[in-house]
């Protein structure tokens, strides 16, 4: 489906060979091909974020109620799959206001804008509220601190058997292990969900003790911040 969105965008911009040279190119990539089978946000994303794509090209040409909302929509369970697509949402703004021909359609092109982002505050709310109430904090992710860290701003090495982790983690990860996940699960879902996808912070408990001791005890919050912190240090 996500090849489908993509060859219709390329055809929309840049004529029909294009699109369908990208379609295909998506289709028969290998690593889309494999993600495919694991139960991890890329797949859902890349097709909801592709999906927003297409309906903002179609309200830059096109501009009514029904896309303005469905745009804010498709862009909101986009954020809440992966919080990345907020910012992908603002370039996507940006182009549509690009589009403008005077300084009339300008402003008719931010009203509709103004309409979408309502739209996409009005789907991730709940979510926000939903963290104020468990965590007593109205966050929107609690893993940019810990990806702040893992990737490129990280000293630590992996832990070994001597590494002694919250008996919380024991419990959790004799429920879901890892090892299922990275080996296919057996065709059992459960057991394709990595242990930390179920909370961010668990990541850190596969490294060693000095970076377990900072987030053991944590809660989801703290922790993110924990790993900001951690990130900040290194650089």
């Amino acid at each position: 489906l996500t090849a489908v969105l993509i060859a219709e965008i390329g055809r929309k911009a840049l004529g029909r060979t294009t699109g369908i040279l990208a379609g295909i190119f998506t289709a028969i990539n290998p690593e889309l091909i494999s993600f495919s089978r694991i139960m991890l946000t890329e797949t859902v994303f890349a097709f909801l974020l592709v999906l927003a794509g297409l309906a903002y090209i179609s309200l830059a040409k096109r501009r009514t109620l029904g896309i303005c909302l469905l745009s804010g929509l498709l862009t909101g369970l986009a954020a809440l799959c992966r919080p990345v697509a907020a910012i992908w949402t603002v370039f996507l703004g940006i182009a549509v206001l690009l589009g403008s021909s005077s300084k009339k359609d300008l402003l008719g092109r931010a009203g509709f804008l103004a309409i979408t982002a309502a739209a996409s505050i009005a789907v991730i709310s709940p979510w926000i509220l939903r963290n104020q109430r468990v965590m007593g904090t109205p966050v929107f992710n609690t893993s940019g601190g810990l990806t702040f860290w893992l990737w490129g701003h990280n000293d630590a090495e992996l832990g070994d058997d001597s590494t002694m982790v919250p008996p919380e983690f024991q419990r959790v990860n004799r429920i879901a292990d890892p090892r299922a996940f990275f080996s296919g699960g057996g065709g059992d879902p459960r057991a394709m969900v990595p242990v930390f996808s179920m909370q961010p912070r668990y990541q850190g408990y596969s490294y060693e003790q000095r970076v377990v001791d900072r987030i053991a005890g944590l809660g989801e919050v703290d922790a993110d911040r924990e790993f900001s912190t951690m990130a900040m240090e290194y650089v």
